[in-house]
């Protein structure tokens, strides 16, 4: 019996791209790599993919949405061969921005930038950009 499975993080925060990956396995376990892949977000959009890929895709409002995986043996075949579906709740960050200044010991004054989650949940940081005029700050 083939069976699949969708790999996405814990946290899923709107405007903010995640990653979503799948794995397809044989009869005997084997993972597969071809075939049909069909996604459906549960928020009206879809993406088909020849091959497995990993990819990026991005929620624009906070809730839950079943997402649900059907792979195909290959391009032309109608029926799925298997389908699985996740359910997930996406949230908005809750993150303010502020700025303090701190004397350093020789009684330089420097500037601090602040993020304080506001959520109960763990948010990633790791993709944010911070602008301020023509520079950037990751």
């Amino acid at each position: 019996m083939i069976s699949a499975e969708i790999i996405y993080p814990q946290n899923i925060f709107v405007g903010n791209g995640i990653d979503f990956e799948s794995k397809i396995f044989s009869a005997d376990g084997q993972v597969l790599n071809t075939g049909k892949y069909f996604w459906n977000f549960g928020n009206g959009e879809t993406k088909t993919f020849i091959g497995d890929q990993k990819f990026k895709y991005q929620y624009d409002y906070s809730g839950e949405y079943v997402v649900v995986l059907s792979y195909f043996e290959n391009d032309s075949s109608v029926k799925p061969l298997v389908s699985t579906r996740v359910v997930i709740k996406t949230i908005s960050p809750q993150v303010s921005i502020s700025t303090s200044r701190q004397k350093d010991s020789q009684g330089v004054e420097n500037l601090f930038i602040d993020l304080f989650n506001a959520s109960s949940d763990e948010i990633d940081l790791s993709s944010w950009i911070l602008r301020s005029g023509a520079k950037e700050f990751v």
